[in-house]
């Protein structure tokens, strides 16, 4: 089992390095492997979560309110429920036009999910997910906007926050950090003089942001002090990007390491395996 594991992680990763060549079907063949065996272990991963963290509290929620006393909230929300139902069940049967139904859909929606919100609060996001799938259903169709309206409006004020936070707050925040530092001063001059520890990393990056906030800046020509400030912001520009790229060079060169590597003590214990 070993020797297949290590053969088939071989044949792989020279499919994948065979695109150097040309694009063949050995690797066109590797991706499918890689993307299929990616989109499948997501499901799985996902289905867990949400067996885990969706209906096996669900069921718990279910099993306390059978075996609770019931009080003033749960018959409220029982009074609710019914009142949602009874109002589907009316527009079923008694086949209603479309007026009364662009009424009462709202209406008995609601009250179902009032209901199932006091009953059981575990369950409003597994209704949300559930409710994705109702664009298959042509009468219900129209509740796919509710999930789909809400996880944007929670993604989008996230990401808003989490942007703020991380890309102006915190930059901000390190920019404007303590250039000398008294608590930590030293003596001199036979203890006459006492200077204060200066923070070169504080003011390296103050200067920075300044001079490259300054090269950005496009309703004033760049001459003069704009122009020196403009000019010295170019070369931190240049020195970021390149500190990126050369770091995302040597990350992807890790990796072609890694693989080498892996093909090389692949290749030692296939020929160990054959003269032992």
């Amino acid at each position: 089992m070993e020797q297949f594991t290590i053969a088939l992680g071989v044949l792989l990763t020279l499919s994948v390095l065979s695109i150097i060549w040309r694009d063949n079907p050995f690797y066109k063949g590797a991706e499918s492997v890689i993307i299929g065996f990616s989109a499948g272990h997501l499901i799985a991963v996902f289905f867990a979560r949400a067996w885990q963290l969706g209906f096996v509290p669900l069921g718990n929620q279910f099993a306390l309110l059978f075996t609770t006393p019931v009080d003033g909230d749960k018959l409220l929300s029982l009074i609710l429920l019914g009142g949602g139902l009874l109002l589907i069940l009316c527009m079923t049967l008694l086949k209603t036009n479309q007026l009364v139904n662009t009424i009462l859909s709202p209406l008995a929606f609601l009250s179902i999910v009032a209901a199932l919100f006091m009953l059981l609060p575990m369950f409003i996001p597994v209704l949300l997910g559930i409710l994705f799938y109702s664009r298959f259903v042509r009468p219900v169709a129209w509740m796919v906007r509710l999930p789909i309206s809400f996880f944007f409006g929670f993604a989008g004020s996230l990401s808003v926050v989490m942007a703020l936070d991380a890309s102006i707050w915190r930059q901000v925040a390190a920019t404007v950090q303590t250039l000398f530092s008294f608590a930590t001063s030293y003596q001199t001059l036979g203890g006459l003089v006492q200077m204060p520890v200066i923070n070169f990393d504080g003011i390296l990056i103050v200067v920075g942001t300044i001079c490259a906030l300054v090269y950005f800046f496009m309703t004033r020509e760049h001459r003069g002090w704009i122009g020196g400030a403009a000019g010295v912001g170019r070369y931190f520009i240049m020195i970021a990007l390149g500190a990126k790229f050369g770091s995302v060079c040597i990350s992807r060169l890790s990796l072609l390491y890694e693989r080498l590597l892996f093909l090389y003590n692949a290749g030692g214990f296939f020929i160990n395996s054959l003269f032992s």
